[in-house]
């Protein structure tokens, strides 16, 4: 349609000046004659006397005249007839042109046209698929429905005996509600008696509490002598009282953990408020011991404190005095010392944190702290000795330079001497025992801050701060230049 539209278009723009007619082949024709005819004419002329060809020969010469008329007529009338087909012919090509967009619309929707075919064929699919499920389903629900037929009796059967139960339960609820109100007023009467029996304890207790102030001849207390004389009275007696009778044991239950601290802090408590407790009786001037698990714990604990601050000040003080012989110097020591003790307590800290926050344990054993010190201290002490030796035998050396050669040439035997020390401790940790795994923990930590903090960096500033300062009071006594080895400068 298009082509055709395109093709139509062309021939109705085309140019309407070339004749319609081509009438130049007729003209050639009629010179030719006119040219024979005067020939002839030339040649016999007696043939102009001849009426007949005289008019022949003026017809002759009228006919071009006449047909350029003809051709003028017959081309205007083509003209005309051209401009009514070329109207036409545009009308034509309009209408193919609105058919041709027509039908590449149609193309277009053809394609949707075609999706929503196949579209709608899946959809039947699918309602074929549903139908057969449907149809399975009703099947079941055909072969439910006669199950359910068939188990209308029991049904039946069955609400009836619902029936038969929501009777008699009924009736149940009657005798309860029946009940209910006996219980009620059963509790009426049982609220009145505790009342009656409150204010008689309120009475017995004022009762009582005026007997304790007084001495038991006038208290009214009144013990037959029978009951002394029971078989099994003086058994119970011989469990709490001697033979003698000047011996007699209390039990008292305690509310804490007797081997919790709490526990321990509230038997101290008691022993210390028991004479005011019996001040005013007849146990006023007697002798009071206190045994069980809480007194022994807090027999061993003080012990233990009384102990280990005995232990640490002997140990300060021997390690003191052996430092300043060793080092020839009091400034020294004080530094020393005061890294050794730097470096206890950070270790104990850590591992508080550790078995506290970590294994969440209430705290460390009375031996972890006595043990770790002993170790720790014995351990740095030797460190220290090492490397302060080694300083004093580079005396004729500056004192940055001879501490740099000391840790140069002490540093490989110490960190050598830590982790050999680290490993021989960890191998107490399997062992199960809580204090042993807790002292093992104390002396790695402490080995490991001492060589790798205090011993590179607190000992070589505090060197460096004293200057002089670290032999004083004795003075410095010049040495030989010892040589040295062939390890590299620093």
């Amino acid at each position: 349609m298009q082509t055709l539209s395109d093709q139509l278009g062309k021939f109705s723009s085309g140019s309407s000046a070339q004749p319609a007619i081509d009438t130049t082949q007729l003209k050639k024709t009629l010179g030719q004659i006119q040219s024979g005819l005067q020939a002839y004419a030339a040649a016999h002329p007696e043939a102009m006397r001849d009426p007949n060809f005289r008019t022949m020969a003026a017809g002759l010469q009228k006919l071009p005249d006449e047909m350029n008329q003809l051709q003028s007529s017959i081309q205007s009338e083509a003209a005309k007839q051209s401009q009514a087909a070329q109207g036409q012919i545009s009308q034509l090509n309009k209408n193919i042109q609105a058919l041709a967009d027509g039908m590449n619309t149609l193309n277009a929707q053809s394609a949707k046209v075609s999706d929503g075919l196949s579209a709608f064929k899946s959809g039947l699919a699918q309602l074929d698929t549903g139908l057969a499920q449907l149809e399975n389903g009703l099947n079941q629900a055909s072969n439910g429905q006669a199950q359910v037929i068939a188990n209308t009796p029991k049904i039946t059967n069955a609400l009836t005996q619902i029936a038969s139960g929501q009777e008699k339960l009924k009736n149940g609820f009657s005798d309860v509600q029946d009940q209910m109100k006996d219980l009620s007023s059963g509790l009426s009467e049982g609220a009145n008696g505790t009342n009656k029996i409150q204010s008689g304890l309120q009475s017995a207790n004022k009762l009582v509490g005026s007997w304790s102030k007084l001495p038991y001849d006038q208290s009214g207390i009144y013990v037959p002598e029978q009951i002394f004389n029971n078989k099994d009275f003086k058994t119970a007696l011989d469990q709490y009282m001697s033979n003698d009778g000047k011996i007699t044991t209390i039990q008292v239950t305690m509310k804490e953990d007797p081997y919790t601290n709490k526990g321990i802090a509230d038997l101290r408590n008691l022993k210390k408020e028991l004479p005011s407790i019996l001040k005013g009786t007849k146990l006023e001037n007697a002798q009071i011991g206190v045994s069980g698990i809480a007194s022994v714990n807090s027999d061993l604990k003080q012990l233990v404190s009384s102990d280990y601050q005995k232990a640490v000040t002997f140990v300060i003080i021997g390690v003191f005095i052996a430092l300043v012989i060793v080092l020839r110097s009091l400034s020294m020591p004080i530094y020393l010392m005061a890294s050794l003790l730097l470096t206890y307590f950070a270790s104990m800290g850590f591992t508080e944190l550790i078995f506290t926050k970590l294994f969440h344990f209430s705290g460390l054993t009375w031996t972890t702290q006595f043990f770790g010190f002993i170790v720790l201290v014995a351990l740095g002490i030797d460190y220290s000795i090492f490397v302060m030796t080694r300083f004093n035998e580079y005396a004729n050396q500056a004192i940055k330079e001879r501490m740099l050669l000391t840790l140069w040439h002490m540093g490989g035997v110490i960190f050598s001497a830590v982790l050999i020390l680290s490993g021989t401790f960890a191998a107490m940790m399997p062992s199960g025992m809580l204090s042993l795994v807790e002292i093992s923990t104390v002396v790695i930590i402490g080995l490991v801050l001492y060589a790798a903090i205090l011993i590179p960096l607190f000992i070589p500033i505090m060197v460096k701060l004293l200057g002089r300062g670290n032999w004083w009071p004795f003075m410095e006594r010049p040495k030989k230049s010892v040589p040295l080895d062939d390890s590299p400068s620093i």
